[in-house]
């Protein structure tokens, strides 16, 4: 597993997103760091540290901002600046792997604070 794999691991903390995403479970961040297919996207200035607007300008949901993050190995939102350009992978890419990784209905959830 990659160093900002296991960085994203420890980050994500959570039972699970509202895709039903748990990232100590699911381990996505291999998985999205492998789309092959991407758009480059400039971050203009009311974007700066704001992956969710930018999630939010790309896809139309700000679901989708820490695998923007992870797909570009940026581990801090404060990394986010004006006239970066970033990758933004492919929509039904991230889509397939949200379907194929989500958290079951019938698991069991626990909490897990560090």
């Amino acid at each position: 597993m990659s160093d900002i794999a296991s960085k994203y691991q420890r980050f994500f903390s959570v039972v699970s997103d509202s895709l039903g995403i748990d990232p100590l479970i699911d381990r996505l961040v291999p998985l999205i760091q492998a789309i092959k297919v991407y758009s480059i996207h400039e971050i203009v200035q009311e974007e700066r540290a704001s992956p969710d607007l930018i999630s939010i300008n790309e896809y139309g949901s700000d679901e989708f901002w820490w695998m923007i993050l992870a797909y570009n190995g940026v581990g801090s939102y404060t990394a986010i600046t004006e006239g970066r350009t970033i990758k933004i992978p492919d929509y039904a890419s991230l889509l397939d792997i949200v379907t194929r990784n989500a958290v079951r209905p019938n698991r069991v959830q626990r909490v897990i604070t560090i």
